[in-house]
C-alpha cells in the first residue's frame, strides 16, 4: 500500500451535473453525469454539496445519463465503493475493527443513532478497465474482508455492479473519516474470499425449477396459489381478469390538444415481439433468454405501477407467459415465476431495479388527429410520420422555452440546456428567442 498526498492525488470520476436535494424524492432516472478529474479535496467538497457519483463510462466526453451508465459501457475506475446499511455499530466502531481501512468513509443521509448507515471507499493504485470479472474479484475480496473482521453481513451489495451510482451527503451532521492510503494490487491479491462471495463469483445458478410454490414469501392468497397450480393459464386469466388490470405502459394524461407531455415524467413500456409482415405477436422461444426477458418485464411492471400488489404481478406475468412466451419446456414454471417476482421486488426495494425510463418526450392520442392523418394520407404522405414530426417540433420548442433563462446569454443557455439533456444549435436558439418561442402550428 502507498500513501496519498491529498493535495496532489487526482482521479477520474463521473459527477452529476446538479446536486441531489432530497434522495428520498429524487428521480434517479433523470440524473445526468459528466466525467471529471478531481483532487481528493474536490471530491470531499462535492460529497458535502450532495452530488451523485458513478464510475467512468464510454461517454465521449459528453454529459450522459442512465442509458449510458450500464455494464457493457463501463470504462474504468480507480476506487471501489461499499454501502453499509442498518449496522449495529457506528462508523467509528465499525472502522476500528478493520485491518484495512478505507481511504474515505462518510455517513449517508439516512444515518441515525438507531440505524447506522455509512459508505466506504477504497482508492486503488491500479485501474480496473472495462472488465466486470476483475471488478467483481476486487469487490468481493474487499467485501469478504469487511464481513470477516466487522462481523456484519452486508445486505445491500448494490455496488457489486459497476453500473451503480452513489450519493454524497449534504447534511451538516455528516461524519467523514480519512485515511491517506492507496491500495496496490498485491494488497488485494493477499485477501481471501469468504464462501458467500466465492459462490457469487462463480455465478452459482438458480436451481429453483420445481413446480411447487408453497415456500415462496409473497402476499398471495391460497385461492390464487391453488388456481395457479390447478388451472390452465387461459382459465387463470379469465377468472382473475375480473379483479386485476394488466398495464403494458405507464398511464399518461392527454391534454386538450391530444398530446401527453412526458419530458419531465418517467415513462415505461413493456415491449413484446411482433411480426412486421403479419402484424401479430411472436412468442419468445428457447435460446432467446426467455427468463432474462421476463424478469426484466417484471422489473418494468414495478416501474409502471410502484404500488402493484404481488397478486397483480402474478396475474400480469401469467398474461405475459400465455400470450408472448413459448413455455413448452416448462422453464417458465410457476415456481420460477414466483421466485422471479420475489427477486425483482427485493431488487426494486433496494434501489437495484435495472430498468430505466424511455427517452420519450410526448405521446400522441391518435383519435384526436385522425382527420389530419387521413388528409395527409390522401395527399400521398405518411400521415402519422408528418404528424409526429410536427408535434416533435412543437414539444422541443416548448421544452426550450420553459428552460430558457433570459438573464443569460444564448451561449450560456446552450450550456444550461445541454446539462438538461437538450441539444439545440446556436442558430436555432437565436431564431427561437427572436420569435419569443412562438407556438408551432400542427394543422
Amino acid at each position: 500500500m502507498k500513501t496519498i498526498k491529498f493535495g496532489q492525488y487526482t482521479f477520474d470520476i463521473s459527477v452529476s451535473t446538479l446536486p441531489i436535494e432530497d434522495k428520498n424524492n429524487c428521480n434517479f432516472g433523470k440524473i445526468k453525469y459528466k466525467r471529471q478529474n478531481l483532487t481528493f479535496t474536490d471530491f470531499i467538497n462535492r460529497i458535502e454539496d450532495g452530488y451523485s457519483f458513478c464510475y467512468c463510462f464510454n461517454d465521449n466526453g459528453r454529459v450522459f445519463g442512465q442509458r449510458e451508465k450500464r455494464m457493457d459501457n463501463f470504462h474504468h475506475t480507480n476506487f471501489i465503493v461499499f454501502d453499509i446499511d442498518h449496522c449495529a455499530a457506528n462508523i467509528h466502531e465499525y472502522l476500528n475493527k478493520l485491518p484495512l481501512k478505507p481511504t474515505l468513509a462518510y455517513t449517508t443521509t439516512n444515518d441515525s443513532k438507531l440505524d447506522h448507515r455509512f459508505r466506504l471507499i477504497y482508492f486503488l493504485d491500479f485501474t480496473i478497465m472495462k472488465s466486470e470479472s476483475f471488478y467483481k474479484k476486487v469487490y468481493y475480496k474487499l467485501a469478504s474482508h469487511l464481513e470477516i473482521y466487522s462481523g456484519f453481513r452486508m445486505e445491500d451489495n448494490c455496488m457489486k455492479s459497476p453500473s451503480q451510482q452513489f450519493l454524497g451527503n449534504p447534511k451538516k451532521e455528516i461524519t467523514t473519516v480519512y485515511n491517506n492510503i492507496l491500495y496496490e494490487l498485491e494488497d488485494i491479491n493477499k485477501l481471501s474470499m469468504n464462501e458467500r462471495y466465492e459462490k457469487e463469483m462463480k455465478g452459482v445458478k438458480d436451481t429453483a425449477n420445481d413446480s411447487k410454490i408453497e415456500d415462496v414469501e409473497l402476499n398471495i392468497s391460497d385461492e390464487m396459489k391453488n388456481d395457479l397450480n390447478e388451472m390452465k393459464d387461459s382459465e387463470f386469466i379469465a377468472k382473475w381478469s375480473n379483479k386485476y388490470i394488466y398495464l403494458m405502459e405507464t398511464p399518461v394524461t392527454y391534454d386538450e390538444d391530444g398530446i401527453a407531455r412526458l419530458w419531465d415524467k418517467e415513462y415505461y413500456q413493456i415491449k413484446n415481439k411482433f411480426s412486421k409482415v403479419e402484424g401479430r405477436t411472436i412468442p419468445f422461444k428457447h435460446g432467446e433468454k426467455r427468463r432474462v426477458v421476463l424478469l426484466n418485464m417484471i422489473s418494468t411492471m414495478l416501474k409502471i405501477n410502484p404500488r402493484i400488489t404481488d397478486e397483480n404481478l402474478v396475474f400480469n406475468v401469467v398474461v405475459e407467459r400465455y400470450h408472448f412466451f413459448d413455455n413448452v419446456d416448462g422453464k417458465l414454471n410457476n415456481a420460477w415465476i414466483l421466485n422471479a417476482i420475489k427477486n425483482a421486488r427485493i431488487d426494486d426495494m433496494n434501489g437495484r431495479n435495472p430498468i430505466v425510463p424511455e427517452n420519450r418526450t410526448f405521446k400522441i392520442q391518435k383519435s384526436h388527429f385522425i382527420d389530419l392523418i387521413n388528409k395527409w394520407n390522401d395527399e400521398g404522405k405518411n400521415g402519422m410520420m408528418v404528424l409526429t414530426n410536427k408535434i416533435r417540433k412543437k414539444i422541443n420548442t416548448e421544452r426550450v422555452g420553459a428552460l430558457y433563462d433570459f438573464n443569460l446569454s444564448v451561449k450560456e443557455n446552450l450550456k444550461w440546456l445541454a446539462e438538461q439533456g437538450i441539444v439545440v444549435s446556436q442558430a436555432k436558439l437565436y431564431r427561437l428567442k427572436k420569435d419569443n418561442f412562438k407556438e408551432v402550428e400542427i394543422a
